[in-house]
């Protein structure tokens, strides 16, 4: 007899939706995903992004699912609703009710409904100890783990500073699943991808090229690149630096380029899943420089690409993808903000274009263990 299996997260994700699919194929499985909103899906407005998108990608079919929001809510916001839920869990008896959060009104309610009538309820988020919060917040909120956390009888886990939290938070290590964080590997990983056109388009010969892919928003920290490129442009001129996304400070950025005469900046502006992987795939090191990041998945869509790493240690992800030495070394960290220390690295990476090349084989291998199949497979194991 199938499992029955309910999933309940904010809105169709171009991260999560992969997994939805692969989960759904399987046979002894019958999953249902619940949606608070279609953000992602129709055309919307992301603050962050500052403008409208859609990804353009394929997040509606291959899996069963509902959408049973209001529709009238950021999907940020704490009081993201829905008038369902709790018919939902109630008619369908799961076997399984997966929650991937706390913090809005939609989850809550999914959490009280599925302890009150679904067989078992996991738990799967992001968060970890490393967001700067003062004390008495930092006291309160681990007072309302202690007591919410024992709800739950999993926890899908991440990553290593997933883990952390929720040992420090009083989960026990047998309640804790392997799921490590992933992306569709085999969507990035191009095999068949004329990088001499898309190079020639962007006037790429023998440069190294660097890739930043994210908001352009203060918390990443896109500035930080420039001023370190600033550091070395009278030095060496090797480079490419590729710039994708938008927001508030994309502006400025141009702006900083146009008065420090930076050359080699392409600023690409946002674009979608299909089209990314063409410059994921032509680049040689992805640049995360978040102050903070429960964890950066496109370094994992980067490393599917083959590229080598520079990573802030701020970014969640730098503990498990991130190897600095031995014969796995795939980059280097730094601390977020350290312009003077990433500028060095990436002079560094400039001057070893060998070493740059066993980095990319490093990653694509590293990141061969972060894949769909073994959070599906810690499903499957605590089903039976």
């Amino acid at each position: 007899m199938k499992k029955k299996i309910a999933i309940f997260t904010t809105h169709p994700i171009q991260y999560q939706v992969p997994l939805f699919k692969q989960l759904a194929k399987k046979k002894n499985i019958k999953l249902t995903v619940y949606f608070a909103s279609n953000h992602g899906i129709k055309i919307n407005k992301d603050k962050d992004f500052n403008k409208k998108f859609a990804w353009n990608i394929n997040l509606d079919s291959g899996y069963n699912y509902r959408f049973i929001g209001t529709f009238k809510k950021d999907v940020n916001s704490f009081f993201l609703n829905s008038q369902f839920i709790k018919k939902e869990i109630k008619d369908n008896n799961y076997d399984l009710s997966i929650i991937f959060g706390w913090n809005n009104i939609f989850y809550i309610k999914a959490i009280i409904y599925s302890f009150c009538y679904a067989k078992k309820i996991f738990l799967r988020s992001e968060n970890n100890l490393s967001k700067k919060e003062n004390i008495l917040k930092k006291y309160l909120k681990s007072i309302i783990f202690y007591f919410l956390f024992k709800i739950f009888d999993k926890f899908l886990v991440i990553g290593l500073r997933n883990y952390n939290f929720y040992i420090k938070n009083g989960v026990k290590k047998k309640k804790l699943l392997n799921a490590p964080y992933s992306v569709d590997n085999n969507f990035f990983r191009k095999k068949k991808l004329n990088k001499k056109k898309i190079k020639s388009k962007l006037n790429i010969k023998n440069e190294i090229v660097f890739i930043f892919s994210g908001k352009f928003i203060k918390r990443k920290r896109p500035m930080d690149i420039l001023k370190a490129i600033n550091l070395i442009k009278t030095e060496r001129n090797n480079y490419k630096f590729l710039f994708i996304g938008d927001g508030i400070l994309k502006d400025k950025c141009i702006s900083y380029c146009k008065k420090n005469k930076l050359k080699n900046i392409l600023f690409l502006g946002f674009v979608n899943q299909n089209e990314i992987v063409n410059y994921y795939n032509i680049s040689d090191v992805v640049i995360m420089p978040s102050e903070y990041e429960t964890w950066g998945l496109s370094v994992n869509e980067a490393m599917a690409s083959q590229c080598a790493c520079l990573v802030s240690k701020e970014s969640g992800c730098s503990d498990d993808l991130v190897k600095t030495s031995g014969k796995k070394k795939n980059g280097f960290i730094f601390k977020s903000g350290d312009i003077q220390n990433l500028s060095l690295k990436i002079k560094y990476l400039l001057k070893n274009k060998k070493k740059i090349r066993q980095m990319k084989k490093n990653s694509l291998e590293i990141i061969k263990s972060y894949e769909f199949k073994e959070t599906i497979n810690s499903i499957e194991k605590s089903l039976r």
